[in-house]
């Protein structure tokens, strides 16, 4: 088995530009208030043809107005989440390639209806 490095870092300081063949995730972009920073970095750091895993909270349709701004929403990570759409449309635009949702699962711990727990990867592809 090759080499596996976990580290746990800001998600906007990850490391050497292409050093990771696959960088794996939990949740971070709908903690993040400039995701597409954070897409920007994860690309950044993969090595070409280098993938990226992750789950992540999207929604089915966008939050009110009231809901973004509301804490119990952000600490139940739906308050940042985007809709599933526009947020594999901000992958593409940041640079990822063969963007593909894995699955989708209802997520309980929101308590929100319109959210949905997806694995989604795409690829580095220069």
């Amino acid at each position: 088995m090759g080499l596996f490095l976990w580290c746990a870092r800001h998600a906007c300081e990850l490391g050497g530009d292409d050093f990771f063949n696959v960088v794996a995730s939990n949740g971070i972009y709908n903690l993040s208030p400039d995701k597409e920073a954070v897409m920007r970095e994860v690309y950044r750091v993969l090595k070409p043809v280098g993938r990226t895993v992750f789950f992540e909270i999207v929604l089915k349709e966008p939050l009110s107005d009231e809901e973004r701004k509301s804490h119990s929403d952000w600490f139940r990570c739906i308050g940042g989440a985007s809709v599933e759409k526009d947020f594999l449309a901000l992958m593409e635009k940041t640079g990822f390639k063969n963007i593909e949702v894995i699955s989708k699962c209802r997520n309980a711990h929101t308590g929100y209806k319109f959210a949905i727990c997806a694995n989604i990867r795409a690829y580095k592809i220069t």
